[in-house]
């Protein structure tokens, strides 16, 4: 046998050889990320998700009422000077409920020329030129807002405010001033009702409930306001106080927890 043919028997020796260690080292890598993933299906943890709800009955303590007051004149300033004072008329009528300056405040405040559009209810070929809109007066106005924090006053500030010239009242709008509070005393509850249907489950189930892994909420109360025109308020000449019942706000908050099971 010549040196050259057992080179390559050597040669093909150590590829096979190579390839065995390669295969064996393939084959055991194989089974270790096998035996691995088996472990963390293993490791998986049922769960259960529960929803619970929670709602508080508060009664308000806050009110918000607003009122307009407009005017029309034959110039911006004449107009401006009408809503002035009718404006502080209608202010200086609550100073005795003892309204407090920080909770009284312009939302809009306007003044504009008001314009009317001749008619003619004329479809044909030969109708006559549209003529152009005409000023028939300016317009002021201006709405106040006001937050009450006595709501024993409301009819009374209603009625005062009536009897004083504006134009349009609208509110009261009732709400909490501890909001956040209320909230929480909700979620809370709601939490409390979601653990104790988990339980009730659990224990059918057969299982214990192991710890939380998740969890939210949503909902939440709100005020309805009640509208109504300035005419309304106190007829002409009555002496009979608006009555505005307060009533109650509901808050719900609903929150979904999700615990683990244990055996």
């Amino acid at each position: 046998m010549n040196i050259e043919s057992k080179d390559q028997k050597n040669i093909v020796r150590l590829v096979l050889v190579c390839g065995a260690v390669l295969a064996l080292f393939l084959g055991a890598k194989f089974i270790h990320e096998v035996d691995a993933i088996g472990d963390d299906m293993n490791e998986i943890t049922p769960t259960i998700s529960v929803s619970g709800e929670g709602e508080v009955f508060a009664v308000p303590d806050v009110a918000k009422i607003s009122f307009s007051v407009r005017t029309v004149k034959s110039s911006i300033a004449l107009a401006q000077d009408e809503m002035n004072i009718k404006t502080n008329a209608a202010l200086k009528s609550i100073e005795s409920f003892m309204v407090a300056e920080k909770d009284i405040k312009t939302v809009d405040y306007s003044a504009y020329p008001e314009y009317s559009t001749p008619y003619y209810g004329c479809y044909s070929a030969s109708c006559p030129p549209v003529k152009q809109p005409k000023i028939t007066g300016y317009v002021a106005s201006q709405r106040i807002e006001i937050t009450i924090r006595d709501t024993e006053k409301v009819g009374e500030i209603v009625d005062a405010l009536g009897e004083n010239g504006v134009t349009e009242i609208s509110g009261p709008d009732f709400s909490l001033s501890d909001e956040k509070g209320a909230e929480q005393e909700a979620r809370a509850k709601a939490i409390a009702d979601a653990t104790e249907q988990a339980e009730i489950l659990a224990k059918d189930l057969g299982v214990k409930l192991g710890d939380i892994v998740g969890f939210s909420e949503d909902g939440g109360g709100y005020p309805m306001p009640y509208m109504m025109k300035a005419e309304s308020a106190m007829d002409a000449g009555s002496t009979v106080s608006a009555s505005l019942p307060v009533g109650e706000n509901k808050i719900t908050k609903n929150v979904t927890i999700t615990f683990e099971l244990e055996q």
